[in-house]
């Protein structure tokens, strides 16, 4: 939904937030959200960036970002709802079944940590069928 010109190559390339995620190793996050300008961009996650949609683009090392390590040191995840809707959902359907079902993964994942991974999915489970028991009162 956003104007073709928005994504004009020169604003991107003079944006502050952007080339401190790029540029400085000790910079961690990178937040993309649509704002009434078209496109935010923050270093920061802030309290109200539950209200809108969200892409986190954050590294996995404190290193610059190079075309040599772009693909082995960022990670996406995308903010919708609610930071518990959106851990929720990672944990059910992407870490859980890969680290509690996978023979390969579950055999080398300790079982105390299994456990805690099973009462994590299920305690946020709670939380957001509270929440939405209290939203439809």
């Amino acid at each position: 939904g956003l104007m073709s010109e928005l994504w004009d190559q020169p604003l991107l390339c003079n944006c502050l937030e952007i080339n401190n995620f790029l540029d400085d190793g000790n910079q961690m996050l990178l937040r993309v959200q649509r704002s009434d300008a078209g496109i935010s961009f923050s270093n920061t996650i802030e309290f109200g960036d539950t209200k809108d949609k969200v892409l986190v683009f954050f590294k996995l090392r404190p290193e610059v970002i190079t075309d040599e390590n772009l693909h082995d040191n960022i990670l996406v995840s995308s903010m919708l709802e609610s930071p518990i809707s959106s851990l929720y959902q990672a944990v059910r359907q992407v870490f859980a079944p890969m680290l509690l079902k996978d023979q390969e993964w579950s055999r080398n994942f300790d079982p105390k940590l299994q456990n805690l991974l099973s009462e994590l999915e299920a305690g946020l489970g709670i939380v957001l069928r509270r929440s939405d028991t209290n939203l439809t009162k």
